[in-house]
């Protein structure tokens, strides 16, 4: 009978043969779409665990181990006796075929409900809404598993034939004991995260209100929209660069330019989405920035807005949008570095 990886030694062997680095080059070079979506703050094991979680789902195991083999061999020997978990024994009441089909629903379920605990414990400590929906995505994928794994076990059921039925009933109701258990935890982690993203989306709004609360009418009539659409990641940036301009940290060159690509970029915007239900908002926004203010005034109330402009920076025609979000970054950049 076949063998099986043991995830919890696969991620014990990950932590332990690389660093960050490298399990970003794993990442890189074996899945590239969690590259992409890795988070610059995310730390080593939950890189680890999505790395685990996506090749447990796809089948990718042992291109994993493969991988540690080739490029940190002292720690594959280290782990290899271990790597595998054995099958268990047959069951004398059934065919060869069926058994094995027995043993990979037992062998799925035991890995959805190991990812499950998994994507519990992220939805149970995560504040990122993007984050939560990719948890709320692999629960769906969960719940369409166990629908399969049912309609599997309903098959293997009716190949039985009455004479080995009563002998075979036990492994097949620990297989649908197993099933309702893990839909029981999945609509468990299900309202978890319904709970999480209630709690989210009440924190974003308290704190965009409180951004807005910071500007004139006019201007927050120009703005809100913009404001509304920031995330978690986006508020917390913004909250440490107003920090920085009422320290009068932040220098008049820097915000000049800014200033300078974020009119054009407003006015470009006017143009291209003078047809759009929102044409009023950049009329507005347009004329705050042509208005005569200082610098430092107008800074305090257009440093909310620069990430929702940046949304738009698949707008071809927009061409100052890649400098605008250069510049951007590097202010964002140099102020992180100082609170680090």
């Amino acid at each position: 009978m076949p063998a099986y990886y043991d995830l919890a030694v696969v991620r014990e062997m990950l932590v332990a043969a690389f660093g960050i680095g490298g399990i970003n080059t794993l990442a890189f070079d074996l899945f590239p779409s969690l590259y992409d979506d890795f988070a610059g703050s995310l730390p080593k094991n939950d890189r680890v665990e999505q790395i685990v979680a996506e090749a447990a789902r796809t089948g990718r195991v042992s291109e994993i181990a493969d991988y540690v083999e080739k490029n940190n061999k002292h720690q594959y020997d280290v782990y290899a006796p271990r790597l595998l978990r054995p099958s268990t024994s047959p069951s004398p009441a059934l065919q060869p075929q069926q058994q094995q089909r027995l043993e990979d629903l037992q062998h799925h379920l035991e890995q959805d409900t190991q990812l499950l605990r998994q994507y519990e414990d992220l939805a149970r400590q995560e504040s990122d809404p993007r984050r939560l929906l990719g948890i709320r995505a692999e629960i769906r994928r969960q719940q369409e598993a166990v629908a399969g794994y049912r309609q599997a076990l309903a098959e293997l059921q009716g190949q039985v034939s009455e004479t080995t039925a009563a002998a075979a009933q036990p492994s097949l109701d620990d297989v649908s004991q197993k099933l309702d258990a893990l839909s029981q935890q999945i609509a468990v982690v299900h309202e978890q995260v319904v709970r999480s993203e209630g709690a989210i989306r009440q924190d974003l709004v308290a704190r965009q209100t409180v951004l807005l609360n910071h500007i004139t009418q006019e201007q927050r009539q120009a703005v809100a929209t913009l404001v509304q659409k920031l995330d978690a990641n986006q508020l917390e940036t913004v909250e440490l660069l107003l920090d920085a301009h009422d320290r009068q940290q932040i220098a008049q060159w820097q915000a000049e330019q800014m200033l300078l690509l974020l009119q054009q970029a407003a006015v470009d915007l006017r143009r291209l989405r003078a047809d759009q239900p929102d044409a009023a908002q950049w009329q507005s926004l347009v004329q705050q920035l042509q208005a005569e203010t200082s610098w430092q005034q107008k800074l305090k109330w257009t440093l909310p807005i620069i990430p929702g402009i940046l949304e738009f920076e698949s707008e071809t025609a927009v061409d100052v949008i890649p400098a605008l979000k250069q510049s951007w970054q590097s202010l964002r950049q140099q102020f992180r570095r100082l609170r680090e």
